[in-house]
């Protein structure tokens, strides 16, 4: 949810509202199975574009074994936070190369180069309230 910038109880400014509504349009854009742009994911010619590769988020893991051992109870969540060492540091990562860091932000890149007309309706929509204003 994204709450603007304004102070509690404040207006939204004109870059809030367009911000807020970039959010919508881009998480409306999206597969809600994968993630991945509605309109190159759900056409029928890009068959055969999309790989599948497996990983898995070390978060996840610790919090499904822990759902594992006992279900939450009414009102218990489980939250997931980093190990700490004793002298209050976050455990170094396990990965000595961040390749896998390389990656989702290339993915990140090619994402947004997928999506420009969500984007376009944005920046428009943006202008528009700036000439109204």
């Amino acid at each position: 949810m994204y709450l603007g910038a304004a102070a509690p109880g404040g207006a939204w400014s004109s870059r809030d509202r367009a911000l807020a509504e970039a959010l919508l349009l881009l998480e409306a854009s999206a597969c809600p199975g994968c993630g991945q742009p509605k309109g190159h994911a759900w056409d029928p010619r890009s068959e055969g574009e999309y790989e599948v590769e497996k990983v898995t988020c070390q978060a996840c893991a610790a919090k499904g074994q822990a759902t594992k051992r006992k279900e939450p109870g009414p009102g218990e969540y489980l939250l997931v936070h980093r190990v700490q060492d004793q002298a209050g540091d976050l455990a170094a990562p396990a990965l000595a190369d961040r390749s896998m860091d390389q990656t989702a932000h290339e993915q990140h890149r090619a994402d947004e180069r997928d999506q420009p007309p969500a984007r376009d309706a944005v920046d428009a929509a943006y202008r528009a309230d700036q000439q109204g204003s």
